[in-house]
C-alpha cells in the first residue's frame, strides 16, 4: 500500500499582529503613567512656628589655609593669632 506523503511545512507565526499589539500596549503605558500624580498615603499636618523669624542669608566667608599653615580671609593674608578676634568681630 503506497501511502502519500504530504511535504512538512514549518508552523508561522504572525508578527505584523503581535507588533500592533505591542505598540497600542507601550502606548497605552506611556499614557497612562505621564498623567499619573503621586498620592500621599498619609497627610501630615506640620505645626507652624509663632515665634520664630526667618534667617538672614548672608554671603559665606571663605577660608583658605595653604600647605605651608599660611591662612587666607577671603583674599587677604592674616595671622593664625588674630584669626580669633578677627571672627568674632564679623
Amino acid at each position: 500500500m503506497a501511502f502519500y506523503q504530504r511535504s512538512q511545512r514549518r508552523p508561522v507565526i504572525n508578527i505584523v499582529s503581535l507588533i500592533d499589539i505591542l505598540v497600542l500596549l507601550l502606548i497605552f503605558f506611556i499614557v497612562t503613567t505621564t498623567f499619573k500624580q503621586e498620592q500621599p498615603s498619609v497627610e501630615i499636618q506640620l505645626p507652624k512656628s509663632k515665634q520664630a523669624s526667618a534667617a538672614e542669608l548672608k554671603e559665606p566667608i571663605v577660608i583658605y589655609v595653604t600647605q605651608d599653615n599660611k591662612l587666607f580671609w577671603e583674599k587677604e593674608a592674616i595671622a593664625l593669632g588674630s584669626a580669633s578676634r578677627t571672627f568674632e568681630g564679623e
